[in-house]
């Protein structure tokens, strides 16, 4: 018996203690801790590595855009240039009819057709400092706008001053679209397609003023219609021809150009201007924005990085954002202690210039060119 008991007391001096124990089991959890720390920080630190090398791959690739991103953009084209043929066209049959209803002179008559051209003159100036202080895609919406409500006070004109009043508001916008669309597709689209895409710009014009006189033509042909057939021809054709431009325009992004010419070193324009190049299918752009989101899952780097961590690409898009994101110091790269510690130049605020300012220098311009002009 006092054998057995000496034996139990040596094993239990042999044992750890509880809180020994405690410690031993928190020791091995840890180090499994520590193993699947390492584990995903390897992990994550692969998939960068993984994401360089595809980027520095990438780049120097053809800057050909996604037959997705061509289809989409000649639809903008051709949306855009249709309603502006339609817009001028679509006076012309309804003349006559207009004429009679309202009980216009010749001169009223003739102020009303010309009305859309004088807006027009207008809408080119409002379109300059539209896009340059709001953006090219924004400027052709507000183009829109314009296109939707013109044609309506025209279709429900019951006075010269209204129909007139209609036909300068849909000249604004004629004029507006005019300067901003085409701005807009040489802006976004690659050297490779550039052409095309405003030569169809162009053609479209021409369609509308044809697609303008068979409508016509076919609505004259309905007979007698309620108030009159010229306020179906002038005011409801281009009315209906503005909603295609206007459910393209909810699918296309603004100009990358025109948010990196205004980012300066602000993070959310600069990445705005990257989720825009991704849209129209840029690439690098989307690898760039995967990378950004891995770094940016491990906390960001504490240091503005001495590179880029990948090659500067040769996509023109792709390629400018680089350059204005190093000069920038990396930002998007960076943690939030480091991002708010940059240098006051790098982290220059976004530039923010105002439509009546731009609408100023606009007449400077034309004012310098049409002074400096031989003959003038």
């Amino acid at each position: 018996m006092a054998a057995a008991l000496a034996v139990v007391e040596e094993g239990l001096a042999a044992s750890p203690p509880r809180s020994d124990l405690g410690s031993l089991a928190t020791g091995v959890a840890g180090m499994g801790g520590t193993v699947s720390m390492k584990s995903k920080t390897s992990a994550a630190e692969e998939e960068e590595a993984q994401l360089r090398l595809r980027m520095k791959s990438e780049d120097g690739t053809d800057q050909g855009m996604p037959p997705k991103v061509i289809a989409l953009l000649i639809s903008f084209a051709i949306t855009s240039g249709l309603l502006f043929g339609i817009d001028l066209g679509s006076i012309g049959a309804a003349l006559n009819t207009l004429s009679t209803d309202l009980a216009l002179s010749k001169v009223q008559a003739e102020s009303v057709v010309a009305g859309c051209k004088g807006g027009a003159i207008v809408g080119c100036l409002l379109g300059g400092a539209w896009m340059t202080a709001y953006g090219r895609r924004r400027a052709v919406s507000m183009a829109v706008v314009a296109f939707v409500v013109g044609p309506t006070l025209l279709a429900v004109a019951r006075s010269f001053e209204m129909a007139l009043l209609g036909r300068l508001i849909n000249g604004v916008g004629v004029g507006a679209a005019s300067v901003a669309a085409p701005c807009y597709l040489s802006e976004v689209s690659s050297p490779s397609c550039r052409g095309a895409l405003v030569a169809s710009y162009e053609v479209a014009i021409a369609l509308g003023f044809l697609t303008a006189s068979i409508a016509n033509t076919l609505i004259e042909g309905l007979g007698p219609l309620p108030g009159g057939a010229w306020r179906y021809q002038a005011g409801v054709l281009p009315l209906v021809a503005s909603v295609p431009l206007m459910l393209v325009l909810t699918q296309v992004p603004e100009s990358p150009r025109w948010v990196l010419s205004r980012a300066g070193g602000d993070v959310g324009m600069l990445r705005r201007a990257l989720e825009a190049m991704r849209k129209l299918g840029c690439v690098g752009a989307n690898d760039r924005i995967k990378y950004i989101k891995l770094v940016q899952s491990q906390g960001g780097k504490d240091e503005i990085p001495a590179a880029l961590p990948w090659h500067q690409s040769d996509n023109d898009l792709v390629g400018l954002w680089d350059r204005l994101h190093l000069q920038a110091g990396l930002p998007l790269l960076l943690s939030a202690a480091a991002e708010r510690a940059r240098p006051h130049g790098m982290a220059e605020a976004p530039s923010r210039t105002k439509a009546r300012y731009a609408l100023l220098e606009t007449f400077r311009t034309v004012s310098a060119v049409v002074a400096d002009a031989p003959g003038v």
